[in-house]
């Protein structure tokens, strides 16, 4: 039985932007709006795959939290399952990340921004929306515990 998914299931959070010529987001889910060093913040992301040819490069995706100052407070960065190598034209990919700490001093706001880079190269991928990543909507409190 296949598990590929081509109808965009339900999500918290819609929000559309295309990166390359290969992933468009449809939007995300979050479990909480806010993190502390023994609870990463999870994070689903929903992915149209927009190729029309085979992927040939392998891509990551990267999602991190930064403050207001521009500092990087949590991060995740991985590779989609199944691997954008795999994707077929039109699929949907439910990508779970699950951002920890890496400034464990950090209280406040932060933005949470995600984005694409080539495996390999480790170069970003443009997003449509200018520059090389997208910011999501959702406001994120990093707290105590």
């Amino acid at each position: 039985e296949s598990r590929m998914m081509f109808d965009p299931p339900s999500m918290q959070n819609t929000q559309v932007a295309q990166f390359g010529d290969f992933a468009e987001l449809l939007g995300y889910d979050l479990k909480a709006d806010s993190l502390s060093a023994s609870r990463p913040l999870d994070l689903k992301l929903y992915w149209r795959a927009t190729n029309t040819e085979p992927i040939t490069t392998a891509y990551t995706v990267f999602t991190q939290l930064i403050a207001p100052d521009g500092h990087l407070v949590a991060q995740h960065d991985a590779p989609p399952n199944p691997p954008t190598t795999a994707w077929v034209p039109g699929q949907i990919v439910a990508d779970t990340h699950a951002l920890k700490l890496v400034d464990s001093t950090y209280r406040g706001p932060a933005t949470l921004i995600i984005g694409w880079y080539n495996s390999a190269s480790v170069m970003r991928v443009p997003a449509s929306t200018g520059g090389d990543f997208v910011t999501l909507a959702t406001p994120i409190e990093v707290v105590g515990r």
